[in-house]
């Protein structure tokens, strides 16, 4: 009840994915699919040149997710490795850092409680480089990869990726294929050799994407928004489909060999309850109100009482189809190769 109060209270800026920590339980249960992958590229580190493990977590947002996630991988390598670790969480300067370093200190499950283990923070985009050439052992990201360096506004659609119009289409499709080549040669440039690159990133269907598209079509009906407005609400991120996936490794096969490579429609809920609700909601509230602010030019007042009306018509959806929360998903893993090569 008391989240719920806080929430009530708070503007739309302060929705500008603000405590993420809160709501972000759906992610972390989907960031612990990589476990697997993560725990075998802790276990090839050890063979690599360098002293230190350095992990590099690209888009950590408050750091809670992946603080619990390298928390649970290096409890059991502690057990055989004393090996000293450094772990740079980055994104954008505008987080909340100062609640992200909180966390990290005080969570009673933190990573810093364990021996040798240091962090340090990169507030920049990840559509840079942001680390060093040859620096990094461990790359990750969770639920970033599929974010657009700049927003996209298809005329039909909330996500660039559900747009039926085929002009459109093609040129969101080569943006995204841009964008995700230029991740990965930066990622490339930052590994060691042999270092390991784990990403995990949504693909074409995103139950909260149409959700949000829903609301907006509704919101338009009943002349909340205007026709330029439900145009311009759009989330920067592309879900991609497996064929454009591929082409994209493919076109990095002399730099990557591909360790792992899987694609699943993952349940981000699973059952009824208050609780899903309420952390439905506060995602939503996040999401949406971030993008009103970079997209409806009104008076704070109205920009809040419209952020009302998305939440709940979206809350409405989400119950209608029994809390269902899915999101086809990729798991990849990749290993540098060696440029003696």
């Amino acid at each position: 009840m008391k989240t719920k109060n806080k929430l009530n209270k708070m503007s739309s800026i302060d929705y500008a994915f603000q405590n993420y920590n809160e709501y972000s339980s759906p992610a972390l249960t989907v960031m612990m699919r990589m476990s697997n992958a993560f725990q075998e590229a802790l276990s090839k580190a050890r063979t690599l040149d360098s002293s230190t493990i350095t992990i590099a977590d690209y888009g950590s947002s408050e750091c809670l997710n992946s603080m619990l996630f390298i928390k649970h991988a290096l409890t059991p390598f502690r057990e055989t490795s004393q090996q000293p670790i450094l772990i740079y969480h980055n994104d954008l300067p505008t987080n909340s850092w100062s609640k992200a370093f909180k966390t990290i200190l005080e969570h009673q499950d933190s990573y810093i409680n364990l021996p040798n283990v240091y962090f340090s923070s990169v507030g920049r985009t990840f559509f840079e480089q942001i680390l060093p050439d040859n620096s990094v052992t461990i790359g990750i990201s969770s639920i970033s990869f599929h974010f657009l360096s700049e927003d996209l506004s298809a005329p039909d659609h909330v996500l660039a990726s559900s747009s039926n119009d085929l002009e459109f289409k093609e040129k969101a499709a080569k943006f995204a294929h841009d964008d995700l080549i230029n991740l990965l040669e930066l990622r490339y440039k930052e590994l060691v050799d042999h270092g390991t690159l784990i990403l995990q990133f949504a693909g074409e269907t995103m139950d909260f994407g149409q959700y949000l598209q829903d609301a907006n079509e509704r919101l338009y009906e009943k002349g909340i928004v205007t026709e330029e407005e439900k145009t311009s609400l759009s989330a920067a991120s592309y879900g991609r489909t497996t064929e454009e996936v591929q082409r994209a490794l493919d076109q990095e096969r002399e730099k990557f060999r591909v360790l792992y490579f899987n694609k699943e429609k993952v349940p981000m809920f699973t059952g009824k309850s208050e609780k899903h609700i309420e952390i439905f909601t506060g995602m939503s509230k996040m999401v949406v109100g971030f993008q009103l602010q970079k997209t409806i030019k009104r008076t704070e007042e109205e920009r809040n009482e419209i952020l009302k009306q998305y939440v709940d018509e979206m809350k409405d959806l989400f119950e209608a189809k029994d809390q269902q929360l899915f999101t086809d998903l990729y798991i990849v893993a990749l290993e540098k190769i060696s440029r003696d090569k």
